[in-house]
């Protein structure tokens, strides 16, 4: 994530703060075709603490200082200057170590897609026999409805029209 923020930054062209730069890098990684789970949940917070990091690394400079909602929030800038074609970084593993099936054998993901598969295939007979039960329900209510009113109807009793 470091140097997507840090290619961020060098193509914004003006100090950024944390805020700014948290917008670019996630425009940046959709543009690029990033998958969601890498970016979704980047924020501002995050992003200062990786900003803070890089400036012990000497990467970036804290330049001064802007107000934001009543707060005086840092500007950074790359200590290397602004490079508007800054290469963007390789895109993350689409199975990295964060994704749900990472470590699992392509025998394992057969074995738990097939799993998956019954699994669909079970619950939409059981959609169709509940729907099936249904149906027989509101059939036996329309018919004992319709014998109610016929036995109230030769019975004479007003109320049955």
């Amino acid at each position: 994530m470091k140097e997507l923020l840090l290619c961020a930054l060098k193509r914004q062209g003006k100090p950024a703060t944390a805020g700014d730069l948290t917008d670019a890098a996630c425009a940046l990684a959709m543009e690029a075709g990033w998958p969601r789970r890498t970016w979704a949940n980047l924020q501002p917070r995050a992003v200062a603490g990786v900003l803070k990091s890089l400036r012990h690394r000497r990467e970036v400079e804290e330049v001064g200082e802007r107000a934001e909602n009543g707060r005086s929030v840092p500007l950074f800038q790359p200590r290397d200057g602004w490079d508007a074609k800054a290469p963007m970084p390789a895109a993350p593993d689409p199975e990295g170590e964060d994704h749900p099936l990472h470590g699992t054998t392509n025998r394992q993901k057969f074995v738990l897609f097939d799993v998956m598969d019954s699994c669909l295939n079970a619950a939409a007979r059981q959609r169709s026999e509940l729907n099936e039960l249904v149906n027989r329900h509101n059939r036996e209510l329309a018919e004992l409805a319709a014998r109610a009113k016929r036995e109230l109807m030769a019975a004479g009793l007003e109320g049955a029209r």
